[in-house]
């Protein structure tokens, strides 16, 4: 985080020296799109590395990271010369400046300034409510076979490229919570340029205010439905709004700051983004709990079935669910132990330093666990698993968590509506007042006759 925290103002305060007015919703959509391009393939790589061992995914990440320092001998820095002149004034004593934390407090104090990364803390609310709360819906309610059987018919792919591409499990019947969610980096790296060039004919603050009651609508169409292609829409319409709103928040930001002070300005714009995801992360998880716990939902469900109130206590937390779809189905508990047993044997072995895949107990393990999940798919325990998540579902309505989520965001959407109008207001009301010039002043704006020698210029 401290590392984020030196590192990215430093990036977005070159790109908007490097800008101006006319361009910068181009450059901010570019470069929005660029960090979409690890926003997708990120996940992708990580899912692939941690199958073979999760010590892999942190080293890749490192690597990674690394190349930056190859690409920073390609940087020039806009405005250097200006730096050093007032670091070579600083050092002689002709320029004194004050106090970095007193003069960011003076600047957050300014009304316009304050106002505005206030309102927009809500979009960063139901944003990070996207990342955090809407994978464990998927993952619980949204049957997302529909959506592999739309693009490769009854029974899915064996492609191991569209599994990995996609994010789908190891049968390809189903894509992975994260595999759906990537969709909105996928769009966003692919497009996020043509809506930068829409919103550039747009005043800053319609755009975001769009942007924000767009991403507000896909809240409630999760509310809507469980069906799996109904939320990749609505995943697909909030990164339409997200592309809209939030490259334009930092344009906007930039744009307003004193020339002196733009890396200031968008260190600023990090501020809403803390707020939002520090109250979603306390917010988000309780209203989930109360409101869509599929594991309080089957323990009600095995309640009502006449399972003892003590065996129910007994079930260790996340094996709920399918402690009541075995319960309805018993024929489904033998190859779903031995799915799990083999599991854990290869979770032992990975532990270890072994390649499963090259090594002969891993081989063996690996073997096993095929075996158990070809008897378990034969007991068709996904589609019961969908069957009774269904009338969970239709029982306890899970999906009125995202009311909340989409009412914070229609508060946001409001109060950037407000303010622009309050900014626009401001600007008029800052204008000289132009008054119809005189004759006498008129006189007064002549050329003055030429002076002798003028004509020599």
């Amino acid at each position: 985080a401290t590392g984020t925290a030196i590192f990215k103002p430093g990036i977005q305060g070159t790109l908007v020296l490097a800008t101006n007015r006319k361009n910068s919703s181009l450059a901010w959509g570019i470069f929005y799109q660029t960090v979409n391009i690890g926003g997708w393939m990120g996940p992708l790589v990580a899912a692939r590395l941690r199958r073979m061992a999760w010590t892999r995914v942190f080293f890749a990440n490192a690597g990674i990271i690394c190349i930056n320092f190859l690409l920073l001998l390609t940087y020039k820095e806009i405005g250097k010369d200006k730096r050093l002149e007032r670091a070579r004034l600083r050092k002689e004593g002709k320029l004194q400046e004050g106090s970095l934390i007193a003069d960011s407090l003076r600047e957050l104090a300014k009304p316009h300034v304050w106002r505005y990364l206030v309102v927009f803390a809500g979009f960063w609310f139901m944003f990070m409510s996207l990342f955090e709360v809407l994978v464990l819906y998927i993952k619980h309610w949204v049957d997302t076979r529909v959506v592999v059987d739309t693009l490769f018919g009854a029974g899915g792919t064996r492609s191991e490229l569209f599994k990995s591409l996609l994010g789908m499990n190891d049968a390809g019947t189903q894509i992975q919570p994260a595999g759906l969610l990537n969709l909105n980096a996928f769009s966003i790296m692919l497009t996020c340029f043509l809506f930068a060039q829409l919103s550039a004919r747009m005043r800053a603050t319609t755009s975001i205010v769009v942007g924000c009651l767009m991403a507000t609508c896909s809240m409630f169409i999760f509310s809507s439905t469980p069906n799996g292609l109904a939320v990749a829409g609505g995943i697909l319409l909030f990164s339409v709004g997200e592309m809209l709103s939030s490259p334009k928040f930092n344009e906007f930001m930039g744009n307003f700051a004193p020339p002196d002070k733009k890396a200031m300005y968008l260190g600023f714009s990090q501020l809403p983004i803390a707020a939002g995801w520090g109250i979603e992360a306390q917010v988000g998880f309780r209203l989930y709990g109360k409101l869509a716990s599929r594991g309080k939902f089957s323990r009600q469900y095995l309640e009502e079935r006449g399972v003892a109130a003590d065996a129910i206590k007994k079930i260790k937390r996340g094996e709920a669910f399918d402690v009541a779809v075995q319960h309805d189905h018993p024929e489904t508990r033998a190859p779903f132990a031995a799915v799990n047993r083999a599991k854990a044997a290869i979770e032992v072995l990975k532990k270890k330093g072994v390649d499963v895949a090259k090594d002969g107990a891993g081989k063996q393990a690996l073997a096993e666990l095929k075996q158990a999940q070809e008897a378990l798919a034969k007991t068709d325990y996904d589609g019961k698993r969908w069957t009774l998540a269904r009338k969970l579902f239709d029982k306890h309505r899970p999906s009125r968590v995202w009311y909340a989520m989409g009412g914070v965001g229609l508060l946001s959407a409001l109060g950037l509506a407000w303010y622009g109008k309050w900014v626009r207001k401001l600007t008029e009301q800052r204008k000289p007042a132009t008054v119809e010039p005189t004759k006498a002043a008129e006189q007064k704006a002549e050329p003055k006759s030429k002076r002798k020698g003028d004509d020599d210029e």
